[in-house]
């Protein structure tokens, strides 16, 4: 397990600034049985050109719709996708939002988050960005002329491996799950 490396990942995706761009229906896209939101069907709004997909069915955020004068959470969960204005698909990113994870019934407790307010452990809210990679219009951006597939953070969990790699100080094999 290395921290110095994990922590630096984690800082460098935090580094992307959070916003939420205007949106018109025509940028939304909601998935269902008819629906696919292929890239060629999306119409990107005009100030950052994403588009919202909402994939529906139980895919949500980490609590239930609440709100009160510290905390507020949306259960309403979206990928924002970037497409490129030639429709070329040849280039894809994926782009996780950093954020922090709760890794037990305590920290991840709706009680807790609540008190927490603005310094809670996760957002439990699906926000958009369009800064750092996400802008198409910095022309030193390398990915300006990509797919980009935006996903937000809001659950609570933590994207992880399942790789064995010995520790260093014992002869443990270590994974995603603990010593074995």
């Amino acid at each position: 397990m290395r921290l110095p490396r994990t922590a630096a990942a984690l800082l460098a995706a935090v580094i992307v600034v959070t916003s939420v761009p205007r949106t018109t229906a025509e940028s939304i896209c909601t998935l269902s049985g008819s629906e696919s939101c292929a890239v060629e069907s999306l119409t990107p709004s005009d100030d950052d050109g994403s588009v919202l997909i909402y994939p529906g069915g139980n895919t949500r955020c980490a609590f239930d719709d609440y709100s009160d004068s510290t905390f507020t959470s949306n259960s309403t969960y979206f990928f924002q996708v970037f497409p490129n204005a030639n429709l070329d698909k040849s280039n894809l990113m994926i782009f996780f939002q950093g954020g922090g994870a709760c890794t037990d019934e305590e920290t991840c407790s709706f009680g807790l988050q609540c008190s927490l307010g603005a310094s809670a452990i996760l957002t439990t809210v699906a926000t958009s960005s369009s800064a750092g990679v996400l802008n198409r219009s910095i022309s030193d951006n390398m990915f300006k002329d990509w797919n980009i597939v935006f996903v937000p953070y809001c659950t609570g969990d933590r994207p992880q491996r399942d790789r064995l790699q010995p520790k260093q100080s014992e002869g443990l094999q270590w994974s995603a799950r603990g010593p074995e």
